[in-house]
């Protein structure tokens, strides 16, 4: 029988070990390609949720957040080695296609928005 302290102990073992494998990666443009994608996919849902001031109050912190993300995002980004031709056209062959259809997601969303006083208000905290 295994006690308590045991398994607690084997429980944060277990966490640190998974932390220093993938949570100290390092960044490639590939791999940050995939998480711009994915936040931007969570800030087009975020938006696309934004009907009514109450909705656009509750997701003011979430826009923020991932907006935040994206810029942290192409800042690490900007921080790497240039991409070689044959990474960049791999990239772009991933990721380019939805990546051009999230940003025409997010812009058509946020017209929508900025041209309701009472939602962009919201948004933006007045």
């Amino acid at each position: 029988m295994t006690s308590p302290t045991k398994r607690i102990s084997s429980a944060a073992a277990t966490l640190l070990l998974v932390s220093l494998l993938f949570g100290c990666a390092a960044d490639t443009h590939e791999r940050l390609a995939a998480d711009n994608v994915a936040t931007m996919k969570q800030l087009s849902a975020t938006l696309e949720r934004i009907t009514d001031e109450k909705s656009a109050r509750k997701a003011k912190s979430s826009v923020a957040s991932l907006a935040k993300k994206l810029e942290n995002i192409g800042d690490r980004d900007a921080k790497l080695p240039a991409a070689t031709p044959d990474e960049a056209q791999a990239i772009n062959s991933k990721y380019g296609q939805q990546t051009t259809e999230l940003e025409q997601k997010i812009t058509n969303q946020i017209m929508r928005i900025s041209v309701d006083p009472k939602l962009a208000g919201a948004v933006a905290g007045n």
